[in-house]
């Protein structure tokens, strides 16, 4: 088949990241796969490295004008986010080719063009369970459920020596997370979080990679808190998923989240998670492969990373089943070869 993988996000984040991996994956498989992005992406390097024929674009005018031309050149269009969705839509009537997409949120779709443009979709996927019910709750039916993959990464001894000795001299403890500071992300639920942790031990430091529009807005929350020497914000970090074994806890404190692939890295690396039970995240991490709590609950999220910095016995039960699920339902062979059967169904019909 000859795949065309969409996604324009200038960002490199899990949607990113899943693009490249499918691509990747399906490649392998011995598809021809061509990943269409926007110029200068982050995504289009790391495409580049993998050996994934990239075709860039300024942005989703220039996108829908290529589509229009040469989508009929592929076998499937395969948007990995609703805006890209739009425009093979649009321009569905020049191409004619089935046209996917992946959905990897959560938060509720609204409005008559959102439904028009899920409505002539050829088929729609959601990365969880959570997803899905809540586009069936919208009117879209006949969802698909293909887990977020995972691709595992060579730890950087380098920067996690680099990183331990900068944030954590003396051999204290890191509880991290690599989220966005936006609203669903609820840093501020975070920082109250770490403000009881650090009530009931000093043991630790918590570092917050990301960027987001509320950023100074956590700083001074931060600073309000007394924080300032505990909870460190340096900002967006690249690759994150080669650093994770620094870390001793992994947390999230999201409202929504469709599945949470940076769970997926803590998972692989062995290292205790506790997060909120936003969307996707309270399956993953069932089972005990997490410790879970309530969206915006601070005292539970600061009493599970306790627990677990408090008791070797969890921590080891808990990182060991956690491994073991990762690579029985994520691994990048099983969830390509999904994305596979998907594809041929469709053009089986076509």
């Amino acid at each position: 088949m000859k795949i065309l993988e969409i996604n324009l996000a200038r960002s490199w984040r899990g949607g990113e990241r899943q693009t490249l991996y499918t691509a990747v994956a399906l490649a392998d498989m011995g598809h021809e796969v061509t990943v269409a992005t926007r110029t200068d992406s982050q995504l289009a390097m790391h495409c580049e490295l993998k050996g994934i024929p990239v075709k860039d674009f300024s942005g989703a005018a220039s996108l829908a004008a290529w589509l229009a031309a040469n989508g009929s050149k592929f076998d499937i269009l395969h948007c990995q986010g609703s805006k890209e969705l739009t425009w093979c839509v649009i321009t569905k009537s020049f191409h004619r080719r089935p046209v996917v997409l992946s959905r990897r949120v959560n938060f509720a779709p609204k409005g008559g063009l959102t439904k028009w443009k899920y409505d002539h979709a050829s088929a729609i996927v959601g990365v969880s369970e959570a997803i899905r019910q809540t586009l069936n709750r919208f009117g879209v039916k006949n969802v698909s459920v293909i887990p977020s993959a995972f691709l595992p990464a060579e730890p950087d001894q380098a920067r996690i020596t680099e990183l331990r000795e900068q944030f954590a001299p003396g051999g204290k403890k890191i509880v991290a997370t690599a989220a966005a500071l936006t609203i669903e992300k609820d840093p501020a639920t975070m920082v109250r979080a770490i403000a009881g942790l650090r009530k009931k031990r000093d043991d630790f430091v918590f570092i917050h990679f990301g960027d987001g529009p509320m950023k100074e807005e956590i700083r001074q929350l931060v600073r309000k808190e007394g924080l300032e020497t505990t909870y460190l914000l340096p900002g967006h970090t690249h690759d994150p998923e080669t650093i994770y074994p620094a870390f001793d806890v992994y947390v999230m404190s999201s409202v929504e989240e469709g599945l949470g692939s940076s769970v997926l890295d803590a998972f692989y690396n062995r290292v205790p998670v506790v997060s909120t039970a936003a969307g996707g995240l309270a399956n993953l991490l069932d089972e005990g492969r997490g410790l879970l709590c309530e969206v915006a609950d601070a005292a539970c999220l600061a009493n599970n990373i306790n627990a677990i910095l408090s008791s070797p016995e969890l921590f080891e039960t808990m990182t060991a089943e956690a491994k073991e699920y990762l690579f029985l339902h994520h691994s990048i062979s099983t969830c390509a070869a999904q994305y596979e059967t998907l594809f041929h169904s469709l053009l089986a019909t076509t």
